[in-house]
């Protein structure tokens, strides 16, 4: 591996665990403070609630750990194959979005192999009826989600300019 590429890893690898180690601080915080009552942080807006998630994939999923567990770890899989074959191709933004969606996913399968279920705490139900309590983790994932589909597009756009510029080249040598 090139030293140019090893810092580049290196920057993605530190993204990860920085996340990651802030979502289960704040876990660890919300197991040991919030287990029988919630703490306003945002009055009317924000509270912190514990509640321990043992659903998957938006509910789909409910009470079968073993193949919450299963999907967890192939889609980190997929993701990090994905990084390591395309690494060289990927844009800055590309690499940021699928760190913040591999530290979201390592947070909750720790919570998962540890607790048989993700810990969550931000609650915002005062605000959205009816929405679920969630976590950092569950943040990084959308965030990550948002940051890929942007990059996705850009180097979309990039790519067909590009293209564009080709067979406008191809035609003026013609």
């Amino acid at each position: 591996m090139k030293k140019k590429n090893l810092k580049k890893w290196i920057w993605v690898i530190l993204l990860i665990v920085i996340l990651l180690i802030l979502d289960q601080g704040a876990k660890i915080y919300a197991n040991l403070s919030l287990q029988d009552n919630s703490m306003s942080i945002i009055d009317g807006i924000l509270q912190l609630t514990y509640y321990k998630n043992t659903e998957a994939a938006i509910g789909l999923i409910k009470d079968n750990l073993f193949m919450i567990l299963l999907l967890n770890i192939l889609i980190i899989a997929f993701i990090i194959r994905f990084l390591v074959l395309q690494f060289e191709r990927m844009s800055i933004g590309t690499k940021i979005g699928l760190g913040f969606i591999l530290a979201g996913g390592f947070s909750n399968l720790i919570d998962r192999l540890l607790f048989g279920g993700v810990m969550n705490y931000i609650d915002v139900t005062a605000i959205i009826e009816n929405f679920p309590i969630f976590n950092l983790a569950d943040v990084y994932i959308t965030i990550g989600l948002l940051i890929f589909i942007v990059a996705f597009a850009v180097y979309n756009v990039k790519q067909s300019i590009e293209t564009k510029k080709q067979k406008e080249a191809k035609k003026g040598q013609e």
